[in-house]
């Protein structure tokens, strides 16, 4: 009985990464629900600005959805007692548009090697120009497993990996959807 309580008190880091409509956040919510099933205390987060399909709840493309914790800094789950509560209470933290939160790396290594959780992190691996968009890569070295997702070419129909801007802007972080981003294969980004 003492190894499965170490075992269980052991925290992990799992990343559902890939470029935009190849159904990371569908991936997430689909392991939420699976763990809310048996029973198990999850929290669930996303970034504040995003709000494509709603406030407070983490939507994917697709309509699914599960209410959440809206921020800008995951710091903020320990200055706010409603949140440090639910933290402290959930062993599975799962953390939507994980690209966009600047304290990622750090948060994450607190959270599974001081306070034992279990975090599944999605996001976006690359931005629009094919660089490292965040932390998310960061936390590769230090994850248990990672899962890549594609999604298809809106040009052909191919496996798609990148995300392509379609219309002008040269900010890093502009929320949209498909009036602002395309799923695309190699060789329709470059085209």
């Amino acid at each position: 009985m003492q190894e499965y309580t170490k075992i269980n008190k052991t925290g992990s880091i799992h990343i559902i990464l890939g470029c935009m409509f190849s159904g990371k956040t569908t991936e997430l919510l689909r392991n939420v629900k699976r763990y809310q099933s048996i029973g198990k205390k999850t929290m669930v987060l996303n970034y504040s600005l995003d709000e494509r399909y709603g406030k407070d709840s983490v939507i994917s493309h697709d309509a699914l959805g599960v209410p959440a914790f809206m921020i800008s800094d995951l710091n903020e789950l320990f200055s706010d007692n409603k949140m440090k509560n639910e933290y402290e209470k959930s062993e599975y933290i799962f953390i939507n548009e994980g690209q966009f939160f600047k304290d990622l790396k750090k948060f994450c290594e607190r959270a599974v090697n001081i306070d034992h959780k279990i975090i599944y992190v999605c996001g976006l691996d690359g931005d629009y120009k094919q660089e490292k968009f965040g932390e998310l890569i960061d936390l590769i070295p230090i994850c248990e497993s990672v899962v890549k997702l594609t999604a298809l070419c809106k040009i052909c129909g191919a496996d798609a990996s990148f995300t392509k801007r379609i219309v002008q802007s040269k900010e890093t972080v502009l929320i949209g959807t498909g009036d602002i981003y395309q799923a695309v294969c190699r060789r329709h980004y470059f085209n």
